[in-house]
């Protein structure tokens, strides 16, 4: 099976200088090799161009604009002339709390043009028909966006000299990201139809890839010249050059086996580990065990006289999942270069802490519940209480004393508890040919327990300087009431 589409779409913007031009493409394929072997292959390409006002307030300026006030200059003979009338300053104020709104929307550059490709493939096997199949998905996003603006004399009336005068920018970032999915599902057949097993083996990585670069300067020698590129002011207050290129790499596997007997007791034991290059080689690798499981009373030969049940179950689980952090490298320790220089040369200082003790966040659940349903399913309840514990609670910019050149951190700072249940009622007192009327009642109570977080003697592992003793104030809320707990 072949499919390929193509769309073209263009759009105009309330807005003077605002539009938006798309191309976008797709191709997917879909092939059967053997009974026994699929692909699917999907490829999607996507071209735009955006013009934007080179200020997010350019039409409220517009309106609080007093409208006397002309768009364009006069000659002597009182004509229209072509050119904008764009005094530095006016009764109004100036740049940027005022100006010539046409002037900016005309005359100032916005353009953002993007460009991103997804191909994706995909293969399923069946090494043994009906019983062991292996499928693998390997998914690229390629993107890349180029940015570019510049803002003329003639938008803002400014002088010459003045810092925001033909300020030129441009910015490209790409990215580069790489998916793949591989699992092994097992469901061999037993002689005795009372037993059934699904094994099931999963594989995930990913790898991102992001380049970016950054040049603006200010004051070139014409408007006509709208390049950072081109020679302009140095080392003017709008001037700056930058670029960065950051890595990420995480992976897991999954181990997971269901097993059930008679469709009356049934287990489920997964085992998962994680990794990921946000965290330092000895706390890269996280292992995340679990188990449920569940019991259909309503199968035994106790109930069966019970015939008004359709559903008796008892559940319970228990499992732990990982958060790992949100930012890169930061078991580094990364310096960056001021932004002025003593004797023409640029002064070093460090930009983060190097975080070699940061820790996956685990979240630790425990789940028991029941379910009843009654009188052809006509009556459902559904009962469950839980409790979920955070340990290595992770905390983003954490405040601490600036003696060591950094006010904040992040960390795991501690434990936090939660618990509640939960209670669903459904039932369906009427039907009859197209009528029928149901009703659903829900009640849930949520609540913190306690929440537990460093010592001073913890923070100095995080290679901190001596401090004095933290103190942290937490508030604890419930549906049914607050408090307010003090822990130092």
């Amino acid at each position: 099976m072949y499919y390929a589409s193509m769309e073209y779409l263009t759009q105009k913007g309330i807005t003077l200088g605002t539009d938006l031009t798309r191309i976008s493409n797709r191709v997917n394929l879909d092939y059967s090799i053997s009974d026994r072997i699929h692909i699917r292959t999907d490829l999607s390409f996507t071209h735009s161009e955006t013009n934007k006002n080179y200020s997010d307030g350019v039409r409220n300026v517009a309106y609080l604009k007093m409208p006397n006030m002309s768009i364009y200059q006069l000659d002597d003979y009182g004509s229209l002339t072509p050119i904008y009338f764009s005094p530095e300053s006016n009764i109004q104020g100036q740049y940027s709390s005022t100006y010539n709104p046409v002037a900016l929307a005309k005359a100032a550059v916005n353009k953002v043009v993007a460009e991103r490709i997804t191909p994706k493939f995909n293969i399923r096997y069946q090494i043994v028909p009906s019983r062991l199949m292996a499928t693998v998905d390997v998914q690229f996003d390629i993107n890349s966006t180029k940015n570019k603006s510049f803002l003329p004399q003639i938008a803002t009336g400014l002088g010459w000299t003045n810092a925001e005068v033909n300020k030129a920018y441009d910015g490209d970032n790409d990215a580069f990201s790489v998916q793949t999915k591989s699992s092994l599902v097992w469901t061999p057949a037993f002689k005795n139809t009372k037993h059934n097993f699904m094994g099931l083996i999963n594989m995930m990585t990913y790898q991102s890839k992001n380049i970016s670069y950054q040049a603006r300067t200010s004051n070139t020698a014409s408007s006509d010249l709208q390049d950072p590129s081109i020679p302009s002011r140095v080392n003017g207050a709008q001037s700056a050059l930058s670029s960065s290129t950051k890595q990420r790499t995480s992976g897991s596997l999954l181990l997971n086996g269901q097993y059930s007997y008679l469709d009356r007791y049934i287990i489920n034991v997964g085992l998962r580990g994680d990794g990921t290059s946000r965290l330092a080689p000895d706390n890269r690798y996280g292992l995340f065990p679990s188990v449920s499981g569940r019991w259909r009373a309503s199968g035994e030969q106790f109930l069966s006289d019970l015939k008004f049940i359709d559903d008796l179950s008892f559940r319970a689980s228990y499992g732990q999942s990982g958060n790992a952090p949100t930012s890169d490298y930061s078991y580094y320790s990364i310096y960056d270069n001021m932004d002025w220089s003593f004797m023409g040369e640029s002064g070093i200082v460090p930009s983060s802490m190097q975080l070699n003790n940061l820790r996956w966040e685990t979240v630790v659940g425990t789940n028991f519940g029941v379910s009843l349903a009654m009188f052809r399913n006509r009556f459902f309840i559904d009962a469950e209480i839980y409790r979920n514990r955070t340990k290595d609670l992770l905390f983003n910019g954490l405040e601490i004393p600036s003696i060591n050149g950094f006010n904040s951190v992040n960390m795991n700072v501690g434990t936090m508890d939660n618990q509640g249940f939960e209670i669903t009622l459904q039932t369906q007192p009427y039907k009859s040919g197209k009528w029928k009327v149901d009703f659903t009642f829900n009640v849930a109570k949520n609540q913190i327990l306690y929440a537990k977080f460093l010592s001073s003697t913890l923070l100095k592992r995080a290679m901190l300087p001596q401090m004095a003793p933290l103190k942290l104030t937490c508030r604890l809320i419930t549906p049914l009431a607050h408090s307010t707990v003090t822990i130092s």
